[in-house]
């Protein structure tokens, strides 16, 4: 952690240092919506005496979040600029899975997740006003919270069997309590993704569309009931609107 708080120290310096002494760059602000989703997060049931036996993989789902940042955009050359930004987006997934003993019993998970990111990119325009977008992002967590929902078919026969102990159908936690009351782990404070896009700009204004590419597993967290959800990475569509000064 001591070795990537340097790096996201080094990239905010450089995006200053480019900024202050490039003979022309522009400023900027954006803000856009995301489509955003987990991936490889898998729930696996070992055998047990009745031989029940499941790998979930299905009811992931995508979930509509928002970035709002600042940009800069340094022209290296008439084909080749460098477009540092600082951003916060809130992106996440949706999941489902199983929390019974020995048969289903279907709880749907709501991630949210709000990331400070740094994406350093490469604008490489074949025409004027298209620009081509590739390079790295780098994202610091800085809040988590899920929703926990029991599916309702099976919802009633829960409260039946434990009325004392499910008297809730859905719940939310955050913070601390994320990891402690659910997933008794920790959710990694550093995310890096590889990020794909395009923009297009007519005069001051600027339309943009990007995919971020997850490159960091979230975690392992043990769940319980013999399963463990395996990590998850975080792969964004991103649309948005910006203004250059």
């Amino acid at each position: 952690m001591y070795i990537m708080k340097r790096i996201l120290l080094l990239a905010v310096t450089l995006f200053f240092i480019n900024s202050v002494f490039s003979q022309e760059r522009k400023w900027g602000i954006k803000v856009g919506g995301n489509l955003s989703g987990l991936s490889d997060q898998v729930e696996k049931y070992p055998k047990d005496d009745i031989g029940y036996h499941n790998t979930q993989k299905d009811g992931n789902g995508l979930f509509p979040g928002f970035h709002i940042g600042v940009f800069a955009n340094v022209h290296w050359s008439k084909m080749i600029h460098f477009q540092p930004e600082l951003q916060f987006s809130l992106q996440g997934g949706k999941h489902k899975r199983n929390v019974g003993y020995g048969g289903p019993i279907w709880q749907h998970l709501l991630f949210k997740f709000g990331y400070v990111q740094l994406p350093l990119l490469l604008e490489i325009k074949p025409i004027s006003n298209l620009g081509i977008l590739i390079g790295p992002q780098l994202g610091l967590n800085v809040s988590k919270k899920v929703t926990a929902t029991y599916f309702d078919d099976y919802w009633n026969a829960l409260v039946a069997a434990y009325p004392d102990s499910h008297g809730k159908k859905s719940t939310t936690i955050s913070g601390s309590d994320f990891e402690n009351e659910m997933f008794n782990g920790k959710v990694k404070k550093l995310d890096a993704a590889i990020v794909f896009g395009m923009q297009y700009t007519l005069k001051r204004i600027i339309v943009g569309a990007r995919y971020n590419l997850g490159l960091v597993d979230g975690n392992n967290f043990p769940t319980g009931y013999g399963s463990a959800t395996k990590g998850w990475r975080s792969n964004v569509i991103q649309a948005s609107l910006g203004y250059s000064f």
